[in-house]
């Protein structure tokens, strides 16, 4: 071990920005940054204009050296890298480190130890560079233990456990603090350290101040323990144990200037008591080093017991342990005597000495000793071996041969009844993808309807149009209904299946013959079903068609003649007769839909044709006023005017 090495307590000063409040108020900064290390208090340059209990403020113009100061646009990485950074080294080489945030409520030291997604705090990048060396580092065994908790008014509760009961602190022989019930968690990865951490924060007390709208009511220490093991020369093995405490202060605060009331009265009392109790240790550690430079002998006391955060930080402020110490303060006029006695308390804390050393523990093992250890080893794993072998052996002689023949006949039921389904679930897939084409045609009919509604007065084309599309969407019903018969059909299949696994072979044998024969229905069906929507595809284009030469035709009649003439009634075209389809094997449908396929091929009777446009004589030098009166409305059995069928297949083929 170690006989000590002398070490002071690294302060690091950090200057937040102004709030838009606060520059709006006075946007001078109450502290100045001169350089890494200096840093000018109330400057006597600044406006003295401003006056506080009726006097004339003059300014303390107090310039103060720091070991490193960061200004207003300093990041969180910059300060991590120049002041704990270092710090993950020596926790790995078996020191004890700490690094806590001091300064009052509102001054950034929850930014600053945790931060946020974009600017991750000290402790997140902590936990990344701890263990990014461990993961460079694989030849060495670590372990590391990580707990969480909070002291809320002078009380310690572990943030990692749901509901919490009140923690110990007990002092060990060795002067050493422990708490008593307090639960460590094993990490494997920074990412499991920075989600407890999130988790903490969850059960961590806050609440609304005047200073701050999330203001942190209790101090956090997240504490990781680093246990390190080292074998030097084969000979010998060394465990080092470093411990890294990093503490999250809350805030001091003045009550009448934060209004505080009730519960939150209580919170900020023993806040203000545990942040006291730690100055005037800083101060009398502060005096014993000036004692020890003056030659006095005398020994000072230094009050740790004064409140629960003292105790905690007893090791981190005289014991053996690297501090730093990062003061957050406020540049606002605000925040005057916050941010002075912060920088007072600071300046003191670079007065304290501590001597610092490993804990590293030797244990010496002979190599004799290695080769014992392997010996009884080998013959161990050659017992559990042959235990291995022989539990296999009568795991084996259990299963007769019956319960093997048994397991393979139920795998062969199962794998019939998975080819079984396998086509029912393409078939099924392909009906969707058809009835989803049907649902896109009728909104593009129902978009071509309003077109229609907006641009024509043909109130009768309208009409025809809008039943056409009803009647398309009564069959789309009636092949969904079809398809809800197929699924139930399926079901019954299922039914039928697991029946047939009770039966005896030779009825499994029959039942297969008769589910064969189901299924070459089914697919007929499936044929007749997909031949009928290509012929309603058909017949909807072709009508399509017609519509549009109908109506351009119509147009150009109305374009073509501006005098005033006689209204020639729009083209109607007659459908093409076509014979329905007759589809193979017919045998298996009803003499009703063997009748209405009885043809294979469609052929065309009729061709489109438009009847001559007729043109009435005008004169050129009278225009009447009157607008051509509509057409009249197509009549009754006209062939653009089909009637509704109760049987979808008629309405699909009354158009053929």
């Amino acid at each position: 071990m170690d006989q000590g090495l002398p070490s002071g307590v690294t302060v690091a000063v950090r200057v937040r920005p102004l709030t838009k409040s606060e520059k709006k108020n006075n946007p001078q900064s109450l502290v100045q940054v001169f350089n890494e290390h200096l840093l000018t208090f109330d400057s006597k340059d600044l406006e003295t204009n401003d006056n506080r209990g009726g006097l004339r403020r003059r300014p303390k113009n107090v310039t103060m050296r720091f070991d490193k100061v960061f200004d207003q646009n300093s990041t969180s990485l910059q300060l991590f890298d120049q002041t704990t950074k270092h710090l993950v080294d020596e926790v790995l080489m078996g020191y004890n480190c700490t690094c806590f945030a001091y300064g009052a409520t509102g001054a950034g030291k929850t930014f600053t130890m945790i931060g946020n997604a974009e600017s991750p705090g000290v402790m997140v990048l902590t936990m990344q560079q701890l263990f990014n060396k461990i993961r460079d580092d694989p030849s060495t065994e670590y372990q590391v233990r990580v707990s969480y908790l909070e002291i809320y008014n002078e009380t310690l509760r572990d943030l990692l456990v749901q509901n919490s009961t009140a923690l110990v602190i007990r002092d060990t022989e060795g002067r050493d603090v422990i708490i008593s019930g307090l639960s460590y968690r094993v990490p494997t990865t920074a990412e499991e350290v920075l989600a407890w951490l999130e988790e903490g924060n969850t059960r961590r007390s806050q609440s609304s101040t005047e200073a701050n709208s999330q203001s942190s009511r209790s101090h956090a220490i997240l504490q990781v323990i680093v246990e390190k093991k080292v074998i030097s020369s084969g000979t010998s093995v060394s465990y080092q144990t470093g411990k890294f405490s990093l503490v999250d202060l809350a805030g001091s605060e003045r009550a009448a200037q934060m209004r505080n009331t009730g519960q939150r009265l209580v919170e900020g009392a023993n806040i203000n008591k545990s942040l006291l109790a730690l100055g005037n240790c800083i101060t009398a550690l502060a005096g014993m080093r000036r004692n020890a430079e003056n030659g006095v002998s005398r020994a000072g006391y230094v009050p740790f017991r004064g409140s629960k955060l003292t105790r905690l930080l007893k090791d981190s402020l005289s014991g053996n342990c690297k501090t730093v110490m990062i003061a957050n303060v406020s540049p606002s006029f605000s925040s005057y005597e916050d941010t002075w006695n912060t920088l007072q308390y600071s300046y003191r804390a670079k007065n304290i000495t501590m001597n610092v050393f490993k804990n590293e523990k030797q244990v010496a093992v002979q190599v004799s000793q290695y080769k014992d250890m392997l010996v009884d080893l080998q013959e161990e794993n050659k017992k559990l071996k042959q235990l291995i072998v022989c539990a296999e052996a009568q795991a084996i002689e259990r299963v007769n041969a019956q319960e093997m023949n048994n397991i393979q006949v139920f795998n062969s039921q199962i794998q019939q009844k998975l080819d079984h389904y396998t086509p029912y679930l393409s078939q099924i897939e392909s009906i969707n993808q058809n009835q989803r084409h049907y649902v896109d045609l009728i909104k593009k009919k129902e978009l071509q309807l309003i077109e229609m509604k907006a641009n024509l007065a043909h109130e009768q084309l309208i009409i025809v149009c809008a039943e056409e599309i009803e009647e398309i969407k009564e069959a789309l019903r009636q092949l969904e209904s079809q398809l809800l018969s197929l699924s139930m059909n399926a079901l019954k299949e299922e039914d039928a299946i697991r029946t047939l696994e009770l039966s005896e072979t030779f009825k499994l044998r029959v039942n297969k013959a008769i589910a064969e024969a189901s299924l070459v229905s089914l697919k007929a069906l499936l044929e007749r079903i997909r031949n009928s929507i290509h012929i309603r595809r058909l017949e909807v284009e072709l009508e399509m068609t017609r519509i549009k030469l109908e109506v351009s035709n119509y147009n150009a009649n109305n374009a073509t003649n501006h005098p005033p003439r006689a209204v020639v009634s729009p083209p109607i075209f007659k459908l093409p007769v076509k014979t329905p389809l007759r589809l193979h094997n017919t045998n298996v449908f009803s003499p009703t839909e063997n009748t209405l396929r009885a043809s294979k091929k469609l052929k065309t009777d009729t061709q489109i044709t438009s009847p001559p446009i007729q043109k009435t004589k005008t004169t050129p030098t009278r225009r009447s006023s009157q607008t051509p009166p509509l057409p009249k409305p197509l009549p009754q059995g006209h062939p653009t005017r089909p009637s509704p069928k109760s049987d979808p297949m008629q309405i699909i083929q009354k158009k053929i």
